[in-house]
């Protein structure tokens, strides 16, 4: 074992400590407690480490502080069996602004707003924060997500003194929105706080982010199977601030992307943020001629042997196969193991590449907008999690044909989980996922679904409870093989979210298009008085 005691006055000393200390032999490292300001370097992000094999480097009161928000933070590539521990990461400056509504007009399509001391006040750089983008709506009392307050895009903005500015909004206005309500915005970063890209068999533990710049730990590509255990995500208030933050971060708590085999993450703590709390998935390809000539969305990662999956343009499942052999690029020849008549237009996915057998365990996810748990893969477990204030939904498992977010899940267990307090605010009544858990099947981002043969096949959800909700409380379709027992319901309370998306807002319980389901033992309780 070996300590390393970067110099805290050069932003590059982490980074040049790191690979000097690996590229002398050691792999157990430990860095001396203290808080180290990190500089952009290699590849724009500000650390990179990449090639590394079984390191173990120990963060113990250590915090690395990144120079610039919307670049990523620590970026580990190619790397495997690297075990990290006790860090934190922090960005100088938020990556995010907020303040509070000051002015609405009469027809509410246009606002006031002023920014709260210490956040960033160059919402009008377009280098910091995209011209055209979205608002989200707290409540002033609360400090959480405000009920019924749909997000808000912003088409123009003014500004009118030092912290002050106009907003112009999309025609939709403001619905639930009043004078004082605080407000938040997403600045323009792209990179993941902490990225594990075709990386292999790591570990995560005790690593906690504040203030997270996008996505905060994000996966991509390779093999997979790391572990997080232990993690956090939390908010950090900045210098110079009055009032305390409203975000932790400006996306998901964790994203995986087309991993061969999904996380496992365990008894992790995550709240606050601006989208998803985890997400599990990989991503549709397109056929652009009747040679398989194909689009992949991101990078060529197909592999001889791979499975895939082809749906024609309206979701109908076309047929399974294996891939032969694929040429190199984004734009690829595709050559098959069975013979298929797969029309241009059509999609496929790759469930080698979908993140299988994630295991997500223990975890508490609150106060976000999203969902609390979003997975496209199969043979996972979601068991003994506890998720309150999730603006969208609780639970979702399917595929997404807006963000080309594959796929569909088979042998999927959702048991124990408490969620509460869920789908509540950030979309309306036309978005299909609702309750506190859903299965969907692939459809319009808003609006019924299209009707297909089901898909997914072999989902169980046993044993959750599922308190103060609104409307549905499971809703679920497509599926071949759907058991739904011993769920319990705790002061449901009448909603419409979902009802003009083809759900039955009268149900607790709501089954389309499904096969074999079996259904039992689900209860209610009461604790409040019911109104007659």
């Amino acid at each position: 074992m070996t300590t390393i005691t970067p110099d805290p006055r050069d932003p590059a000393a982490v980074q040049r400590s790191i690979t000097s200390a690996y590229a002398g032999g050691n792999r157990d490292i430990t860095i001396a407690p203290g808080t180290y300001p990190v500089g952009l370097g290699l590849l724009g992000t500000h650390l990179f480490l990449s090639g590394l094999r079984g390191l173990s480097l120990n963060c113990q009161g250590v915090t690395f502080v990144f120079a610039d928000s919307r670049k990523p933070g620590l970026w580990l590539n190619a790397c495997q069996g690297v075990a990290i521990n006790g860090l934190t990461l922090r960005n100088a400056t938020p990556p995010y602004t907020q303040g509070q509504i000051t002015w609405i007009s009469n027809d509410r399509l246009a606002l006031d707003i002023s920014l709260h001391a210490g956040y960033p006040q160059n919402f009008d750089d377009a280098n910091y924060f995209t011209p055209i983008y979205t608002g989200y709506v707290f409540d002033r009392i609360t400090r959480v997500w405000k009920n019924d307050a749909t997000d808000f895009p912003i088409m123009a903005r003014t500004r009118t003194g030092a912290n002050t500015f106009r907003l112009t909004v999309a025609p939709t206005g403001l619905p639930a929105t009043a004078v004082g309500d605080l407000v938040a915005f997403r600045g323009a970063g792209t990179g993941a706080t902490l990225m594990l890209a075709n990386c292999d068999s790591c570990r995560l533990e005790s690593v906690s982010i504040l203030g997270g710049a996008f996505v905060c730990f994000a996966e991509a590509f390779g093999r997979g199977n790391h572990q997080y255990d232990g993690c956090s995500i939390g908010y950090d208030t900045p210098a110079g601030a009055i009032e305390p933050p409203l975000l932790s971060s400006i996306a998901d708590g964790l994203n995986s992307n087309s991993v061969g085999i999904g996380p496992s993450v365990t008894n992790c703590n995550f709240t606050g943020l601006a989208d998803d709390g985890i997400a599990i998935h990989g991503f549709y390809g397109r056929v652009v001629d009747g040679q398989l000539t194909v689009q992949l969305p991101q990078i060529n990662y197909l592999v001889p042997g791979d499975a895939l999956r082809f749906y024609d343009a309206a979701g109908v499942f076309i047929g399974a196969t294996n891939v032969v052999a694929c040429s190199s690029g984004t734009t690829a020849k595709l050559t098959i193991a069975d013979k298929l008549s797969i029309p241009a237009g059509a999609m496929f996915d790759s469930p080698s590449h979908n993140g299988a057998g994630f295991r997500l365990a223990g975890n508490r996810i609150t106060n976000h907008r999203g969902r609390g748990i979003y997975v496209s893969a199969s043979d996972g477990t979601i068991d003994n999690n506890t998720i309150e204030g999730s603006t969208i939904a609780g639970i979702v498992v399917g595929p997404d044909q807006i963000t080309a977010q594959a796929g569909y899940s088979s042998r999927v267990r959702i048991t124990n989980n408490t969620i509460r307090h869920v789908g509540y605010s950030t979309v309306g009544d036309d978005f299909p996922q609702v309750g506190g858990i859903s299965v969907i099947q692939s459809r319009p981002f808003v609006g019924p679904a299209k009707p297909v043969p089901p898909q997914h096949t072999d989902i169980r959800i046993v044993g959750n409870t599922i308190e103060d909700v609104a409307g549905i409380q499971i809703a679920a379709e497509g599926v071949r093989g759907l058991t739904v027992d011993q769920n319990t319901f705790i002061d449901p309370k009448a909603g419409t979210r979902g009802s003009k998306a083809g759900w039955d807002d009268s149900k607790l319980i709501d089954v389309a298009n499904c096969e074999g389901v079996e259904a039992s033992g689900n209860t209610v309780q009461r604790t409040e008085p019911v109104e007659v």
